[in-house]
């Protein structure tokens, strides 16, 4: 058994207090206690998710979305393997109750190969584009290569990969390629595999996977943008994506926009409602792809093509996009301020 004190948390925890916490600990579960210490839920990745896709609201108390049904093992019984089970049923963790009370975990991670679903997934990072939106900063240097916490924003990423068993890199380059391709070198001093795929002309967010068409073998590929930051958890991206079996999954993440005025709901010229500075909320797009390899029958060589339209085009035909709402640290390195915002982030994690 190990220590399981950071793991608890009263059932009145709030989902945004749930999701700083979960970031935190090692074992990602969290186990929910009434006033009395009983345990009464547990809390994973997975529940946070389905919370972010239901639109709760981030002061959603956490017995609103835990699950109460969680398998436990009595203390009596703890001196008894349970592995097995747990392998079959896909469990890494299950709480150990005494009287209700819970006194440990039992843990499967340290056993199970955490790369195994996905360490041959290629990774494609989009890294041509000229970054006009951070001029004067991508006067000399490509956007990729603007250094936030001490190291090229393209380097922080592939290092975040690389701790997921992602080993093979496909990297797409047109703006200042020499400069991408002279720093990066082969992947060699990363551990990793590095081939280029270099841009004549920009072809999209999409338009240079075709160069990839029929030329390698894999079910699936993680394709991002090469300049954002993010600690999303990829293992449980994958493991997403595999279990839906759909063409595609796209990250996403929630969007607030707080309407300034009062909104006035009109129907047959009279007043039906007045809102007072309603909050829309949405899902925006986080600039991060697992594909099936079957997207890749849709998409044409030397043709320009940017993500959206090839996953409408996809929906338009009946095929299915999965969504993975993203709750960890995210941020989409377009402009001045989102720059400066990142650099004061890295700065925090090094003080």
């Amino acid at each position: 058994m190990t220590n399981i004190e950071e793991n608890i948390i009263p059932e009145e925890t709030c989902l945004s207090e749930v999701i700083l916490t979960l970031d935190k600990v090692a074992k990602k579960i969290l186990f929910v206690t009434d006033k009395n210490n009983k345990l009464v839920g547990t809390i994973t990745d997975g529940d946070i998710r389905r919370a972010l896709i239901k639109h709760l609201s981030l002061d959603s108390l956490s017995k609103d979305f835990m699950n109460s049904t969680p398998v436990i093992i009595d203390y009596e019984d703890s001196n008894k393997s349970h592995k097995k089970i747990m392998q079959e049923r896909g469990i890494k963790f299950i709480p150990i109750t005494n009287n209700g009370v819970i006194v440990g975990i039992e843990s499967l991670d340290e056993e199970l190969d955490i790369f195994a679903n996905y360490q041959d997934i290629p990774v494609f990072l989009m890294a041509g584009g000229f970054g006009k939106r951070l001029m004067p900063l991508t006067k000399t240097t490509p956007k990729p290569l603007l250094n936030i916490g001490g190291k090229p924003i393209i380097e922080n990423l592939i290092l975040q990969l690389k701790k997921y068993g992602f080993k093979q890199f496909f990297v797409s380059v047109h703006y200042k390629a020499e400069m991408l391709k002279n720093f990066l070198g082969d992947g060699s001093k990363y551990d990793i595999n590095i081939v280029y795929i270099e841009e004549d002309q920009p072809l999209g967010t999409a338009g240079s996977l075709g160069f990839l068409k029929g030329k390698l073998s894999f079910e699936n590929i993680l394709l991002m943008n090469g300049d954002l930051l993010t600690k999303v958890d990829f293992g449980e991206l994958v493991v997403s994506h595999l279990e839906t079996a759909n063409i595609a999954t796209i990250c996403v993440r929630e969007y607030e926009f707080k309407v300034p005025y009062g909104v006035i709901e009109v129907e047959d010229n009279l007043v039906k409602n007045i809102i007072e500075k309603p909050i829309h909320e949405f899902f925006i797009n986080a600039g991060i792809y697992l594909l099936n390899k079957n997207i890749f029958l849709k998409i044409e060589k030397n043709k320009y093509l940017d993500m959206p339209d090839l996953l409408q085009d996809c929906i338009k035909e009946g095929n299915k996009v999965n969504i993975f709402p993203i709750h960890e640290y995210w941020i989409d390195i377009g402009q001045i301020d989102q720059f400066k915002q990142a650099e004061l982030d890295f700065q925090d994690e090094r003080d």
